[in-house]
């Protein structure tokens, strides 16, 4: 009778002649040491570990991949969130990676500036329509948060602000 192979014993039948090039080690162990920061960071936010540990993890990756700072900064980035508290996260930019928080803190100034001027446009916009149709008062209140066109405005100055952390210089 013959004997039935698992998958990992025909994956390695098949595989054990192939050979890595060292961009793909190197993406890789880029891609590894990513998973690493993006679940470090993501316990220090469930508060499942402290900051002390933290740079301690980060410490000890440095001695692995010389670049692993900069792997964090962009991670870091990653987790920033317009409508979010971001204090923590921020935090971790100058304490952990000793970067200046302030570029980060003006442009989220700057994106939200735009967007409560553009909800105050809109919500005077409706009071304006109400008002054309007769309907006014005290009890009258303009929502944006219930428009549509209102979510897709928030959804795409979202993208655009997580396009420009990408593009801001730290």
């Amino acid at each position: 009778m013959s004997e039935i192979k698992s998958t990992i014993d025909l994956v390695m039948e098949r595989t054990r002649d192939l050979t890595m090039t060292e961009e793909e080690r190197r993406a890789a162990l880029t891609n590894e040491w990513t998973g690493k920061a993006r679940g470090w960071i993501q316990k220090y936010l469930d508060e499942r570990i402290d900051e002390r540990t933290l740079k301690g993890n980060l410490s000890a990756a440095e001695k692995e991949v010389p670049h692993f700072k900069e792997l964090m900064k962009k991670e870091l980035l990653d987790f920033l969130k317009l409508d979010a508290d971001n204090d923590r996260i921020l935090s971790l930019f100058e304490d952990l990676l000793g970067v200046s928080k302030d570029p980060i803190e003006g442009l989220m100034k700057d994106f939200l500036g735009e967007i409560e001027k553009e909800r105050e446009n809109r919500e005077e916009a409706v009071q304006q329509e109400l008002a054309g149709r007769g309907v006014s008062g005290s009890a009258v209140v303009a929502n944006a948060a219930r428009d549509k066109s209102w979510t897709l405005y928030l959804e795409e100055e979202k993208q655009r602000f997580s396009s420009a952390l990408k593009e801001i210089k730290l």
